[in-house]
């Protein structure tokens, strides 16, 4: 039988309207809360994570707020690949993860994944009763008011997905010779030229020289154009679409 809400990954669709929506948002959480934490005894947590669609800042809320009122606890992670937001749901041990996002979908739509607490996406069997609890009465789920969760905005998540990252690599590991493609980079973040420095921190001028060095070395592929202004970049420390331009053909 197929599923109401759940799509063949998460759950999709054109922003205020039909599913994606804060009245529906709150009941995902509400209901998903409420499944993993019959779950677990012991902490109740659950770890939210988006991509940089403008409308995840209209759907967050709503989706923090069915969680707590469920009594789970919220750890925010802001903008994070949704890798790292299932890698992390693991690595923090915690009930389940949510990734708010539509994937390749036009910026209009926006959705959700969610993640059991070993970092996999859940079986049919889980989201089928999961919508059962989305479809069912609210007040039997809403948690006593002296047991409501708590929310809390973890600002090292990229931090914390790269030392992941990193920790894969072997010893001796040598990228020499690898190229490097732009294409799919997210150009509305500042997590570019970090994450091409794996985690350094360094300062913006250093951060600029390296993006030019690299724009100019034989390992970029040549295919995609870029041009990127250095001194807009310097000023306003982020990359514009206008920067990235299609690949020939």
């Amino acid at each position: 039988m197929k599923n109401k809400y759940f799509g063949t990954d998460g759950i999709r669709g054109t922003v205020n309207q039909g599913n994606i929506t804060g009245e529906k948002f709150f009941k995902f959480g509400l209901a998903s809360g409420t499944y993993f934490k019959n779950q677990k005894k012991s902490k109740q947590i659950a770890v939210i994570a988006k991509d940089t669609r403008l409308s995840g800042y209209t759907l967050e809320p709503a989706l923090v707020s069915g969680l707590v009122s469920g009594g789970m606890h919220v750890f925010t992670l802001g903008p994070l690949p949704t890798n790292g937001l299932a890698m992390l749901t693991k690595i923090m041990k915690a009930n389940m993860g949510i990734m708010i996002t539509a994937s390749h979908n036009p910026y209009y739509d926006n959705g959700l994944k969610l993640f059991g607490p070993d970092g996999m996406k859940l079986s049919d069997k889980i989201e089928k009763k999961i919508e059962k609890l989305i479809d069912s009465k609210n007040a039997k789920q809403l948690t006593n008011p002296k047991l409501l969760g708590r929310v809390k905005r973890l600002e090292n998540g990229n931090a914390r997905y790269i030392k992941i990252l990193k920790k894969n690599f072997p010893n001796k590991f040598n990228l020499k010779g690898t190229k490097i493609d732009l294409k799919n980079v997210d150009v509305g973040t500042k997590a570019l030229p970090t994450l091409f420095l794996f985690g350094t921190q360094y300062t913006f001028r250093e951060r600029n020289k390296f993006i030019k060095d690299l724009l100019q070395s034989q390992y970029y592929l040549r295919d995609l154009f870029i041009s990127i202004d250095l001194e807009e970049f310097y000023t306003k420390k982020v990359f514009t679409p206008a920067s990235f331009q299609r690949p020939r053909k």
